[in-house]
């Protein structure tokens, strides 16, 4: 589930008065409208930060503060900017919080690698994220190694069919919310819980696993669970 290749910012050579689009999010904070990306003013104190706009004219908008709080809002939808990776991802290490503001929501595949090496990400803020469109949330929070505790139970997961390698090397994480989660769907686990050193007891009693083909290495290298729910 790692990114491709080639997140760094690129230029195309184009043609003698046609557009140059600029073909990165990053440090230097861009933001993507009507199909290139503009420079980004609204979130100049920050570290970076962009507006995405989508095919059917709806937006969603980032911003990345020099604290380290990450805040996401509207309807987000990563078609435009590919799934491989997140436009922050320049600037992960740098990602300490994430805040979903109120009254957001994710499209489909939107959620697959969203926070991908964050290595310093601490903690999640969902404020009835509504996902209730999402079906993936695979490598979601993968290398997030700073993780210690995250509550997962207010997601609506009705539609998610791939969960592999979405907590894969948390390592520090010891507390892991998920009663009441909707997994009927899902049919890949695996790796999910992958390298989560630190997990000592899991309680997956919840969890309607009835239409999973894989748990392939599910909890490969859990070095410190002692416990585990299953019934």
């Amino acid at each position: 589930n790692a990114p491709a290749a080639g997140d760094a910012a690129t230029a195309a050579t184009e043609p003698e008065g046609e557009e140059n689009p600029i073909l990165a999010l990053g440090a230097a904070g861009l933001n993507f409208l009507g199909g290139l990306f503009l420079p980004e003013t609204a979130h100049a104190a920050g570290l970076a930060g962009g507006t995405v706009e989508n095919d059917d004219g709806t937006t969603w908008h980032w911003s990345l503060e020099d604290n380290g709080t990450l805040t996401i809002g509207g309807t987000i939808d990563r078609y435009n900017v590919g799934f491989n990776s997140s436009p922050w991802y320049e600037n992960r290490s740098s990602i300490t919080q994430v805040i979903f503001e109120p009254g957001s929501s994710v499209r489909e595949n939107s959620l697959t690698n969203l926070f991908y090496g964050c290595t310093n990400l601490r903690g999640v803020t969902f404020n009835d994220l509504d996902t209730s469109s999402v079906t993936s949330m695979s490598g979601m929070f993968e290398g997030c190694r700073s993780l210690e505790s995250l509550d997962l139970s207010g997601l609506d997961t009705s539609g998610v069919t791939d969960m592999s390698s979405m907590f894969d090397g948390c390592s520090s994480l010891a507390s892991l919310g998920l009663s009441g989660l909707d997994t009927s769907s899902v049919t890949d686990m695996g790796s999910m819980f992958g390298y989560c050193s630190s997990l000592a007891s899991l309680d997956l009693s919840g969890l309607d696993t009835s239409s999973v083909t894989s748990m392939y290495h599910m909890f490969y290298g859990c070095s410190s669970l002692a416990s585990l729910g299953l019934s």
